[in-house]
């Protein structure tokens, strides 16, 4: 007796907590213009991309940048595991 009285109060308590959400959603959408923590972001975003742009080979500036940072990440991980290997290996001796 006590648990379908339960059960129909938690079910009505988790309907009403997605509607809720949702409302809180949408006006956080609606009202989601410009904060400082994005105008922040997109900033630093903004002036990461021109750093690139600068050390980047006119060619790969728009076209590939994407392709060419994750070759570029890739090579560097690679670079820094055979070094640290080496190091590591002169280091303990082995």
């Amino acid at each position: 007796s006590a648990m379908p009285l339960l059960l129909g109060r938690l079910l009505k308590f988790g309907i009403e907590r997605k509607t809720m959400a949702k409302k809180q959603n949408n006006t956080r959408k609606k009202s989601h213009q410009n904060t400082p923590e994005e105008g922040i972001l997109s900033e630093a975003w903004n002036r990461m991309n021109a750093d690139i742009d600068k050390l980047l080979p006119q060619s790969l500036r728009r076209k590939n940048k994407k392709k060419f940072m994750v070759w570029l990440f890739l090579a560097e991980l690679l670079v820094l595991g055979v070094v640290g290997k080496i190091v590591f290996d002169w280091w303990t001796g082995s």
